[in-house]
């Protein structure tokens, strides 16, 4: 990686810090969304959205509707970039376990 490269790394990360910090959580979707954005974890962010008292037609929320929500289309720019380590991580697990 040569200087330049590095510059537009620190930049890249330094919006998607900013955008997660200043996202706004209004519904269970977008708070999937940022939960997502800082873990990376569709498991432990269902368990967090049970603890914020978040429901799925009366039912808590599991895993798999976190994993929806990532893949509905994206509604904003953090969303989009959800998505997109939620597919990444997708195909390490398969190819892993596939």
């Amino acid at each position: 990686m040569n200087i330049e490269q590095a510059r537009k790394e620190i930049e890249r990360l330094g919006r998607y810090i900013w955008l997660v910090e200043n996202y706004e959580v209004n519904s269970m979707e977008t708070a999937a969304i940022k939960l997502y954005a800082e873990n990376q974890n569709v498991s432990k962010i269902a368990a967090e959205l049970n603890d914020l008292g978040y429901k799925v037609g009366g039912r808590k929320v599991a895993s798999s509707d976190v994993s929806a929500i990532l893949q509905e289309k994206p509604k904003d720019e953090l969303h989009e970039i959800a998505q997109k380590l939620f597919k990444v991580s997708k195909k390490k697990m398969t190819r892993a376990f596939g």
